[in-house]
């Protein structure tokens, strides 16, 4: 009986050391997007409008991906090599190509000249 008690509180103990290693090294979000983009790094959830902007096209961003924008711009800047980072390792999984993020979802107005109201 002694044993099996002390082998039940080996494994919890062993357990509860091992839940915050795990969560650290694996920084998985789901339903968020990460973009490192030059000297800035910013995350967008399904709250931020940027999100659904990501999600859609030019982009065709995945959930829990992080997103990493290179030096490498072609078209005057309006198509950049970016490098995708699975959320479990550290070398990018694939790249693909994207416009800037600012560009596109801010600088540029869609609506028309003179509509400033996206709502």
């Amino acid at each position: 009986m002694n044993a099996k008690l002390l082998l039940a509180a080996a494994a919890a103990a062993t357990a509860l050391t091992a839940l915050p290693a795990s969560a650290q090294y694996f920084n998985y979000r789901p339903h968020t997007i990460t973009v490192r983009e030059h000297a800035r790094e910013f995350t967008v959830d399904r709250g931020d409008r940027l999100y659904w902007e990501l999600r859609a096209g030019p982009y065709h961003f995945k959930d829990g991906v992080t997103y990493t924008y290179t030096n490498r711009c072609w078209n005057g800047g309006d198509e950049c090599l970016v490098r995708v980072y699975d959320p479990y390792g550290d070398v990018p999984s694939s790249t693909t190509t994207a416009p800037p993020v600012g560009r596109v979802s801010y600088y540029a107005n869609r609506f028309g000249a003179d509509d400033f109201d996206y709502d």
